[in-house]
């Protein structure tokens, strides 16, 4: 009989939402071999809107509601989850119940693995205070120092080795499933098609925070329209500090704001199906770990503006996307220059950067990758290098 392996994976979040990363993650364990089963487990807030728990054959996602994400941790149960566990990842930064587990895998001699998910980026660094850098001090130099850290691209295995981190990193990046991205794509086209669209439409898909690059985005708008009176940016995204306000200020002030339009969090259908309808989708990060919105438009079939400040400069060698400066001359040169060209260039590009994602990011070639790694680190605790 086959030995059955138990993946604990413990993430906090503010919301109910599956975050990207997370939701990836959970995608990608309901991809791993039978013998692996993945127990999820999301702390969130007692005021979000609690999601349905649910079990499959590979995956169990399990929500507990808690006053105070910072301080009310289910101790008890946390340790006996662990205790079951081969195998522990921890996704995110050094919240109490991340610290917690940490300890329980050194007290139960558990692999574990840390997805710090950006947050030893220097940006987000910077806006933390003395109790989260000392949470961070903590976790490198006391808690996790036999952890390995999953790092999802070069920039973020160099930020973690900044960061002060000696541990073994594993370079890996993030993987999806395409067909339902092709689905909902393919359907959103063949609609725009039948209505025959006419405003050429730039859109951002990503959380609204500075860090993405959304101010920087309003003021390259205010010189693209100066070209494209009639194009239209569509900002879709989750805003957690009332950044949404601040943008739709910014907007006012720079006579923009009949041309944007705030569309709030969507459902990720609805979000693929953004992404199809767009001529261009841009990514204006400031700093940023990996991008999953860069991979997931074009598995949509739809090119992509970035920064530098991401892993993705690539895409111009590829001639699925264009690298611009992030600041608002370059980033509205990239813009103007994408909505000048005829949609049957913009429809080339997307086809050239869906057959880039679906050859190096498809979910069977991760699922297949991380089985592997997960049987190598039970077999060879120790003497993995990466």
């Amino acid at each position: 009989m086959m030995q059955r392996i138990e993946i604990l994976a413990l993430n906090v979040r503010r919301s109910g939402w599956l975050s990207g990363p997370v939701d990836v993650f959970y995608q990608l364990s309901s991809r791993l071999p039978p013998e692996f089963h993945t127990h999820m487990l999301c702390l969130i807030p007692a005021s979000a809107r609690s999601p349905r728990s649910h079990s499959t054959k590979s995956v169990t996602l399990e929500h507990i509601s808690a006053p105070n994400i910072l301080t009310c941790i289910p101790l008890r149960y946390l340790m006996q989850r662990c205790r079951k566990a081969d195998i522990i990842v921890t996704i995110g930064n050094a919240a109490p119940i991340l610290l917690m587990s940490a300890v329980y895998a050194r007290l139960f001699h558990k692999i574990h693995i840390m997805l710090p998910m950006g947050v030893y980026h220097p940006l987000f660094l910077a806006e933390r205070g003395t109790i989260c850098n000392w949470a961070n001090w903590l976790l490198k130099q006391i808690v996790a120092r036999k952890a390995y850290l999953w790092a999802k691209s070069e920039i973020e295995v160099e930020d973690l080795k900044r960061a002060g981190f000696s541990n073994r990193i594993l370079n890996i990046p993030n993987f999806y499933d395409f067909s339902r991205m092709e689905e909902i794509a393919k359907k959103a086209r063949n609609l725009a098609n039948d209505s025959n669209r006419c405003p050429r439409t730039v859109t951002y898909i990503g959380r609204l925070h500075p860090k993405k690059g959304t101010v920087l985005l309003l003021n390259a708008w205010r010189i693209v329209r100066t070209q494209f009176q009639s194009a239209h940016l569509r900002i879709v995204g989750f805003d957690s500090e009332d950044n949404c306000a601040l943008l739709q200020r910014t907007a006012n002030e720079l006579g923009i704001s009949h041309t944007v339009d705030f569309v709030g969090q969507l459902p990720k259908d609805d979000v693929f199906r953004e992404m199809a309808e767009a001529d261009i989708v841009v990514f204006p990060t400031l700093g940023d770990s990996f991008g999953s919105v860069v991979v997931e438009a074009l598995g949509c079939g739809t090119p992509v503006i970035v920064t530098p400040n991401c892993p993705w400069k690539r895409l111009e060698r590829v001639g699925c996307g264009i690298v611009a400066g992030a600041n608002p001359n370059e980033l509205a040169g990239a813009m103007i220059h994408a909505l000048g060209c005829k949609r049957e260039k913009l429809v080339t590009m997307g086809r050239l950067g869906q057959e880039y994602v679906k050859k190096n990011f498809c979910l069977d070639i991760g699922s297949s990758r991380v089985a592997d790694l997960y049987q190598e680190l039970l077999k060879n605790p120790t003497e993995l290098h990466c």
